[in-house]
């Protein structure tokens, strides 16, 4: 008990000086938690950061495999590639109304194949149509439904009730284009030979 008085009268000899230690000790108090907190905000900051970059860094990489090996995702709709793939190959603008799009390539060999399924609504066929120059033909004239990929979305039974829109291009180039207006899906192959 001796120890503690001799503390107490050589360190606070007045109440003033009670207070002044409080007062710093209630800074240091604040300081020591403003400094976890920044430490945290820094830390996940970082994290985020990383995030950020990691995700640039296989976007970069995803964009340049793209451009060399084009990517087709037959297994998972409305990826950005079968974005991409759907206005490169039919030429408009995937709009609203355009859900659950599909595709599918098969360019090995001398011959290529694209297949493309999706909803929408009708003005989106009519502006396909439209763009593509398509023309209407009955289905049994329609030469590309026997080729197509043995996918759950490419469903050749119903295709095969529709009176498809069609072209014939340059170098035996094919268009197909098979509409669903009750259930609203699109079937599209283009197809070289």
């Amino acid at each position: 008990m001796g120890l503690s008085i001799n503390l107490n009268v050589q360190f606070c000899n007045t109440v003033a000086d009670r207070v002044t230690w409080m007062k710093a000790a209630g800074l240091l108090f604040v300081a020591a938690m403003l400094l976890l907190t920044s430490c945290n905000r820094i830390k996940n900051n970082g994290r985020q950061l990383m995030a950020k970059t990691e995700e640039k860094i296989r976007d970069t990489r995803d964009k340049g495999v793209d451009k060399i090996i084009p990517t087709f995702n037959a297994y998972t709709p409305d990826t950005k590639f079968n974005k991409k793939r759907f206005r490169e190959f039919l030429e408009v603008e995937p709009t609203a109304d355009v859900k659950g799009i599909y595709c599918y390539d098969d360019a090995i060999g001398i011959d290529a194949d694209y297949v493309f399924a999706f909803t929408c609504d009708d003005s989106t066929i009519q502006k396909i149509v439209k763009q593509l120059k398509l023309v209407k033909t009955v289905k049994d004239s329609a030469f590309g439904l026997g080729f197509g990929p043995n996918l759950p979305w490419w469903d050749t039974a119903i295709i095969s009730t529709i009176d498809p829109y069609w072209k014939k291009g340059a170098h035996e180039t094919f268009w197909y284009l098979w509409y669903d207006k009750n259930s609203k899906n699109a079937y599209f192959q283009t197809y070289d030979m």
